[in-house]
C-alpha cells in the first residue's frame, strides 16, 4: 500500500503558540520532521503490532546460551531526605536503573523509518505492564514491600539492533522511588558521628541460576548533600546470598553510603557555651575567702546555666539507650561545676570552725590546694573529651566561633598558670617563700643586730604596734663588777 505523504504543518497568523513547541520549529514556520525518530503513524503502528502481536510479558526472556539473564543495576542518588536515629532508618530519593536484553523486542529502525537510529535520545518509550520486567526491589526497605513493578507512572524505553550490538542491551528502565532503608546507627561520636548506610537491590524471586545482577556506575553521590549531613563516599558491592528455605544463592547489589554529620550547629549553641560557663565556675574559686558568700553564690548561678544548657540539648538529641559523646561532656561539665560549689562550701565551713590544731593547715592553704586541683582535673576532663572525637578538624575556628573560642582559651591559661603558681608556692619552704617576700629570718640576723625588746609606739592597747628593737652591745656585754646591766 501507498504510504501517505507527511503533511508539512505552518503556524496559522494570528495563533499563539505555546513556547515550547517554538523550539522546534523551523525559521519559515514548518516542522521539522528529521528530529523524531519515528518517520509516519503507520510505521509506528507497524512496528508495535511486529513487537507485541504474539509477545507474552509473563514470560522471562532466556539468553541464547541458555543461562541466567543478565540485568545492569543502577541508582542515582537525587537527595537524603531524613535520617531517623531512632528509628534506625534512612529516607532516601533515588531512581533505579535496570537494563536487560530481551531478543523478542529487537528489531531494526532502518527496515521500519528507513533512516538508522544514531542518536542518543532515539528510543521507543513503552508502559511497563506491556513487557515482562525483573522483580528486582529494595530487599533492606522498611514498612510497605514496594517492587518495581508496582508503579505504572515511569515508562520505560526500547532500543533498536544498533544499541543493541553495541551495548548488548535493548530495554531500559529508569524510575524514581522514594526509599525508606534499614540503616544502623552509631550514635557514640554525637555530634561528630559518621552513619553507614545501605541500600540493598535484588531479586526477590529469581536465583543467580535465573538471573545475574551487573553493578552500573552511580551519578550524583556528591551532589545530594543536606542541611545536616555532608555525603563522604558512596560504593558498590556485589554479594552472593545463600537461603536455605530456597537452596539457592541470590545476587545482591549492595550501595554504602557514608554520611558525616556537621556538628557547626551544636558546636556554637551547645558545647563551646558549656564550656565557657564551667570555666567561668572554676573560675570563681580565685575569688577572695573573705567574700565567701558572693563567691558560693556566683558559682551556683553558673551552675544553674549549665544545666539550663543540658534541659535545651534535651530537645534535640536522639533518645537512645547508650552512652554518647554530648551525654559524657555534659555530665563532665557538670560534675566539674558542682566541684568547684562544694569547695567553696566547705572552705567556709574551714574558716568558721572552732576546731584549731597545730598539724591542720590554714584554710588559705587549703583553699589553694583545692583549686589547683580541681582546675588540674578540669584540663584534664576537657582534654580526654576532645581526643575521644575521631574528626578534630571538624572543630573549626570561624567568624561565628572565633572570639568565644579564644576566651576559652585564654581563661583556660589563666587558671592553668595560677594553679601552678600556686601549687609552687605551697611546696617552697620557709625560708624561700620568706626570701621571696623580702623578709629577713631570726637565724641570719648579726649577732650585734639581736632583738630582744619589744617598743610599743602606743599606749591604747586596740591600737598597739610593736617593733623589735636591738639591744645595744654595750648592754649585752658583762658588766666590770661581773654582773649584767640591768635594762
Amino acid at each position: 500500500p501507498l504510504e501517505p505523504k507527511p503533511v508539512v504543518r505552518k503556524r496559522l497568523p494570528g495563533v499563539a503558540t505555546p513556547e515550547d513547541f517554538r523550539k522546534v520549529e523551523l525559521e519559515d514556520g514548518s516542522w521539522d520532521l528529521d528530529t523524531s525518530p519515528y518517520a509516519s503513524q503507520a510505521d509506528l503502528d507497524r512496528l508495535w503490532s511486529h513487537l507485541f502481536q504474539q509477545y507474552r510479558n509473563d514470560v522471562p526472556p532466556i539468553p541464547l546460551d541458555g543461562g541466567p539473564l543478565p540485568v545492569g543495576v543502577g541508582i542515582n542518588f537525587v537527595k537524603i531526605k531524613d535520617l531517623d536515629e531512632v528509628q534506625g532508618s534512612m529516607e532516601t530519593a533515588l531512581a533505579i536503573r535496570l537494563c536487560w536484553d530481551d531478543a523478542r523486542l529487537s528489531f531494526n529502525a532502518q527496515e521500519f523509518f528507513n533512516k538508522s537510529w544514531i542518536h542518543e535520545g532515539d528510543k521507543l518509550p513503552v508502559q511497563p505492564t506491556k513487557v515482562w520486567t525483573p522483580d528486582i526491589t529494595v530487599l533492606n526497605g522498611v514498612g510497605s514491600f514496594r517492587s518495581l513493578a508496582d508503579s505504572r507512572s515511569s515508562p520505560l524505553v526500547l532500543a533498536d539492533d544498533l544499541f543493541r550490538s553495541k551495548t548488548g542491551v535493548n530495554v531500559l528502565w529508569s524510575r524514581p522511588l522514594d526509599v525508606t532503608s534499614n540503616c544502623k546507627v552509631d550514635m557514640s561520636q554525637y555530634p561528630f558521628d559518621e552513619q553507614v548506610c545501605d541500600i540493598v537491590i535484588g531479586s526477590w524471586t529469581s536465583s543467580r541460576r535465573e538471573m545475574l545482577l551487573i553493578p552500573q556506575p552511580f551519578f550524583a553521590e556528591y551532589t545530594i548533600h543536606s542541611s545536616e549531613f555532608e555525603v563522604v563516599n558512596i560504593t558498590v558491592e556485589k554479594h552472593d546470598v545463600y537461603t536455605r528455605g530456597t537452596a539457592q544463592k541470590f545476587n545482591e547489589v549492595v550501595y554504602r553510603i557514608v554520611l558525616r554529620r556537621y556538628p557547626h550547629y551544636h558546636f556554637v549553641n551547645f558545647i563551646l557555651p558549656m564550656l565557657s560557663i564551667t570555666l567561668l565556675t572554676v573560675a570563681t574559686m580565685w575569688m577572695n575567702s573573705a567574700n565567701i558568700g558572693q563567691r558560693i553564690n556566683s558559682a551556683t548561678k553558673l551552675l544553674l546555666c549549665i544545666v539550663s544548657i543540658m534541659f535545651i540539648t534535651a530537645r534535640s538529641r536522639p533518645a537512645l539507650h547508650g552512652d554518647i559523646w554530648i551525654d559524657r561532656f555534659q555530665s563532665h561539665c557538670l560534675a566539674i561545676a558542682m566541684s568547684s560549689v562544694l569547695e567553696s562550701l566547705f572552705i567556709d565551713h574551714l574558716s568558721k570552725s572552732a576546731l584549731c590544731l597545730a598539724w591542720l593547715p590554714k584554710p588559705e592553704g587549703v583553699d589553694s590546694l583545692l583549686r589547683s586541683l580541681i582546675c588540674f582535673l578540669t584540663a584534664h576532663v576537657v582534654w580526654r573529651d576532645v581526643s575521644e572525637i575521631k574528626r578534630p578538624s571538624v572543630i573549626l575556628i570561624n567568624s561565628s566561633t572565633g572570639l568565644l573560642v579564644g576566651f576559652v582559651y585564654l581563661l583556660s591559661i589563666c587558671l592553668v598558670i595560677s594553679s601552678v603558681v600556686s601549687t609552687t608556692w605551697l611546696c617552697l619552704p620557709s625560708h624561700a617563700k620568706r626570701k621571696l617576700l623580702g623578709r629577713v629570718e631570726a637565724d641570719d640576723i648579726g649577732e650585734e643586730d639581736t632583738p630582744l625588746l619589744l617598743h610599743c609606739g602606743s599606749d591604747d592597747i586596740s591600737n598597739k604596734h610593736c617593733v623589735p628593737m636591738q639591744i645595744p652591745r654595750k648592754l649585752r656585754e658583762p658588766s666590770q663588777g661581773g654582773g649584767k646591766h640591768e635594762l
